[in-house]
C-alpha cells in the first residue's frame, strides 16, 4: 500500500465517529474538568471580542468609504466640470481680445 495511504485520514475517522453517534443514539461525555471550562470561557470571550473587532472594522469601512465618495465629489466632479467650461471660457476671452486687435 502507498505510504500515504498506510493510515486513513483524519476526516474519515471524524465521520465514522459521527455515523457512529448518530444511528446509536450516542452523545458526548458530559463530564468537562475545570481546564476545559476555563478554555470554554475564554472561547466565549474571544468570540466576543471578535464580534466587537467586526463592528469596529464595519465602522471603519464606512468612515473610508465615505471619504472616498467625498473625495470624488469635492475634487474629481469639479475637474471635469472645468474641464466642460473652460474651453467654452477661453473661447469667449480669445473672441474678446481679438476684437479689440
Amino acid at each position: 500500500m502507498h505510504e500515504k495511504w498506510s493510515k486513513p485520514p483524519f476526516f474519515i475517522l471524524f465521520l465514522l465517529l459521527v455515523i457512529k453517534r448518530t444511528m446509536y443514539g450516542m452523545e458526548p461525555e458530559q463530564n468537562t474538568s475545570p481546564e476545559q471550562e476555563t478554555v470554554q470561557e475564554q472561547l466565549v470571550a474571544q468570540q466576543q471580542a471578535l464580534a466587537k473587532i467586526y463592528q469596529s472594522i464595519e465602522q471603519v469601512r464606512k468612515y473610508l468609504l465615505w471619504s472616498v465618495i467625498g473625495t470624488v465629489v469635492t475634487f474629481v466632479v469639479p475637474m471635469i466640470i472645468m474641464a466642460m467650461i473652460l474651453p467654452r471660457v477661453m473661447g469667449q476671452y480669445l473672441d474678446s481680445i481679438n476684437s479689440l486687435l
